[in-house]
């Protein structure tokens, strides 16, 4: 016990001793783990104190969790993934473009996972047999609970942390646009005033990105992303079929003309916006599921 106790010491007085141009040659997620080691021994030896703690700054943390994120995110753990952004986003620290798309790719995944799982309840309970349906809707039900928390959890850090930090047009079009999609989410499933409220709040959340996307270029790939993904809310869940078409043509006849090699995210968002233009025109007028519909 005390060779361990005094080895953790060691450890510590180390860190210290370490110049700042020593430290800044770590790997982000060196100070992260180390730190993690000492918080753990602490817990039996009592050897970190507040002082000691003073020596990892809130840049460490930014760092070590958004390396996390990039890690998990490429081992496909998508959930960790959200752990590790929310961590960020909480920092109350605005995020650069790095860091929204982290944050979105994070959420969107793990999201979009029990979406997907929900479809396919839905669909084969019409094949379940009779005894055994309470058991599937039961199973369903835990389900949407599940996206229904992720949901809310994200658009509570958007409108807490996210929207009050962000100053420039293209970070306010990219965090309104993304409550609007989790509301949208919501709107799916929920029934009577939440449903009322899940709507109420996307459309409100897409207009106020819109207001915003006026100062960016026609082209820009987060005012295309905005205009795909307003559409799709109108077609899908206001049914609000004439209106989904104009706005997803405008948008597409804006942007065509300035499209080049600079943007070539753009030219995808396009690609989806057509393709939606061209489903719409053959459909029969029915409301999709969304599994049709492409969207970003």
């Amino acid at each position: 016990a005390v060779a361990a106790r005094g080895c953790q010491r060691s450890t510590v007085l180390h860190l210290h001793r370490e110049s700042e141009r020593e430290r800044l040659r770590r790997p982000p997620f060196y100070l992260g783990l180390v730190s993690c080691r000492l918080l753990l021994s602490s817990q039996h030896h009592g050897v970190i104190t507040s002082r000691h703690l003073r020596s990892f700054t809130m840049s460490d943390m930014r760092e070590d969790n958004v390396f996390m994120s990039r890690l998990a995110e490429q081992a496909e753990r998508y959930d960790d993934m959200v752990v590790y952004m929310r961590r960020v986003a909480e920092m109350g620290m605005p995020l650069d473009v790095d860091e929204r798309n982290l944050l979105s790719v994070a959420y969107k995944n793990s999201v979009g996972a029990c979406r997907q799982a929900r479809r396919i309840m839905l669909a084969n309970e019409r094949s379940i047999p009779p005894e055994m349906l309470a058991e599937v809707q039961g199973y369903r039900q835990r389900v949407e609970d599940e996206l229904t928390a992720k949901c809310k959890e994200v658009l509570g850090i958007i409108s807490n942390y996210l929207i009050p930090g962000a100053t420039d047009p293209e970070a306010q079009v990219f965090y309104y646009k993304m409550a609007g999609d989790y509301y949208r989410y919501l709107s799916e499933y929920r029934e009577g005033a939440d449903k009322a409220e899940d709507i109420e709040g996307a459309k409100t959340s897409y207009t106020q990105a819109s207001a915003a996307a006026e100062q960016l270029e026609a082209i820009h790939p987060t005012r295309l992303g905005l205009a795909l993904n307003f559409s799709v809310f109108y077609y899908e869940v206001l049914g609000d079929q004439q209106q989904a078409k104009e706005l997803a043509r405008k948008s597409y006849d804006d942007a065509v003309p300035l499209l080049t090699e600079e943007y070539r995210d753009s030219g995808s968002i396009l690609s989806l916006i057509k393709d939606n233009l061209g489903h719409w025109s053959t459909s029969d007028g029915m409301p999709q599921d969304g599994t049709m519909v492409e969207e970003m």
